[in-house]
């Protein structure tokens, strides 16, 4: 569990890092205009990753416990003498 919040806090990070700097250089080149679509891309970005979470979340719940059943049946179908 641990494991998989340091590697969204990083993942995290780098899109924040990517952000900012696209909006420096917007801000550099004097396009501070065009920065409303950089921060669009953005909610879209979280609003995608929010939904796709909830529904891969509700996958692994539907299938709770289903997987043990197959995964103990898989060597039996390639397995000879299982």
């Amino acid at each position: 569990m641990i494991a998989a919040l340091l590697i969204t806090l990083r993942e995290g990070l780098e899109a924040a890092l990517i952000v900012g700097i696209v909006l420096g250089v917007l801000r550099k080149l004097r396009r501070a205009d065009r920065s409303k679509p950089v921060w669009i891309g953005v909610a879209t970005a979280v609003g995608v990753s929010a939904v796709a979470g909830l529904a891969l979340n509700a996958l692994g719940v539907a299938f709770e416990g289903r997987g043990e059943e197959t995964s103990r049946a898989w060597p039996c179908c390639w397995l000879p003498g299982c």
